[in-house]
């Protein structure tokens, strides 16, 4: 009799069921593979992004702005350090990790505006 109740069992879903692949099983597995994606994979790449283009525009006279707030010019750049004009006379070693962000020149955002094919931005109706 022991053997029939195994039997039974295994036709009730018991322990030794083989399981089977649902669609919610794939939804699951879709969903944590997005997960992986948007908590992995996508700021690393942003982060490569980000390095790739700071090494490309990281060059002498670019003003830049620091993680701790300090603006400046850049005035050299060795292997993972950057040396910053702050003032006039005034140069501090940095570490490029430090690098907040690169900051455009004016003349460069002038000559964006002053293009003849750009047009001002229409006022807003609110």
């Amino acid at each position: 009799m022991a053997n029939s109740a195994e039997h039974a069992d295994r036709r009730k879903g018991g322990p030794n069921r083989l399981s089977r692949v649902s669609g919610a099983d794939f939804i699951l597995f879709g969903t944590l593979v997005a997960a992986f994606y948007l908590l992995v994979l996508a700021p690393a790449r942003n982060r490569a992004r980000r390095a790739a283009d700071i090494k490309e525009h990281l060059k002498p006279g670019v003003e830049v702005i620091t993680t701790s707030g300090i603006f400046g010019r850049v005035e050299r750049v060795a292997d993972d350090e950057m040396y910053v004009e702050v003032a006039p006379g005034v140069v501090v070693r940095f570490a490029t990790a430090a690098l907040g962000k690169i900051l455009l020149g004016k003349s460069e955002d002038v000559a964006q505006s002053d293009r003849p094919d750009s047009e001002p931005p229409a006022p807003n109706p609110l």
